[in-house]
Formats: structure tokens, C-alpha cells, sequence
């Protein structure tokens, strides 16, 4: 079973519908919105890490020792290597123009390509794909928000359409 717009809405109840429409398209292209876990854990990740789709950007990125290439996207794409690779990927012009990973259609995308690219639609444990994600220097209040936005998009999308 797909998950549906109404669904993600329930997940994500301060965005709008086409955000969600894109979003959701997206997943179901890349094969992340057929398994309510699988789909669950994707939108946990991406909702910790945008805070709710709100964000494309990590605040005062600039500012970091990893600068121009700082966080950008649903999953913040951090170095020039991972830049590189989604570059190569998606074909999207990230590491001559990081800001594209800012766009809502890009920051999409790089977040699928992130998941899909490190094997984290295969991972049954929010907390290993957490960590996956973010490193073993994980917050245990990252760690905890993720698993709560996991259960509760699990719960969402477990409930008939």
C-alpha cells in the first residue's frame, strides 16, 4: 500500500500541498513510499533534519570549516565529496552552485539520493539509520526526535487511507 497525500499532511500538518506533492512523488519514484516503515523512516529523517521541512539549509553554515559545502537539503549534504557524489548522481549542479540543494525540488531529491545511495532504505532500525546519517557523535536528543517522528509517522501511515 502507497502512502497517501493525506497521510504525509498528517505528518507534516504545516506544509502545503504541493511541497507534499513533490515530496511525495519523489518518494514513490524512488520506491520509498510503498513500505509504511520504510516510508515512516524516511520522513523521521527528513523531518528531524529539516525541522519539519521548514529549513534546506544548516543556520550559519557559512560560518563552519566546511564552508561553501555546509548542510543543504531535506538531509543536510555536508563536504565537498557527498556534494560531488549527489552532483554525479542527481545532476543537479550542487558543487558549482550549492545553493540548488536549497531548492525544494533539489532538497528532495538529495535527501532520496542520501537514503537510497547509503543503503538506509534497507535498515529496519531508526536508530542505526540515525546514526548512519549523522555520525556516531549522534544527540541523544537528535536520536529520540527521530525515533518519536519515526513512531508517530508509523502509526500515521499504518491507519487504512
Amino acid at each position: 500500500m502507497t502512502i497517501t497525500i493525506e497521510q504525509l499532511a498528517r505528518v507534516f500538518p504545516t506544509q502545503t500541498g504541493e511541497l507534499l506533492d513533490m515530496v511525495l512523488t519523489q518518494m514513490v519514484d524512488a520506491g520509498l513510499a510503498d513500505d509504511v516503515k520504510i516510508a515512516a523512516a524516511f520522513a523521521a529523517q527528513i523531518g528531524h533534519e529539516s525541522i519539519d521541512l521548514k529549513f534546506t539549509r544548516e543556520i550559519n553554515g557559512e560560518k563552519t570549516r566546511y564552508a561553501p559545502w555546509f548542510g543543504r537539503g531535506y538531509i543536510q549534504i555536508t563536504w565537498k565529496s557527498n556534494y560531488e557524489a549527489c552532483a554525479a548522481a542527481t545532476g543537479i549542479d550542487c558543487v558549482n552552485h550549492p545553493e540548488l540543494l536549497e531548492l525544494p525540488e533539489n532538497a528532495v531529491k538529495s535527501a532520496i539520493w542520501f537514503y537510497t545511495s547509503h543503503g538506509l532504505h534497507r535498515i529496519s532500525d531508526i536508530d542505526a539509520i540515525s546514526k548512519r546519517i549523522n555520525g556516531a557523535g549522534i544527540k541523544e536528543a537528535s536520536r529520540l526526535d527521530r525515533r518519536r517522528r519515526y513512531e508517530r509517522a508509523l502509526k500515521i501511515f499504518s491507519e487504512a487511507a
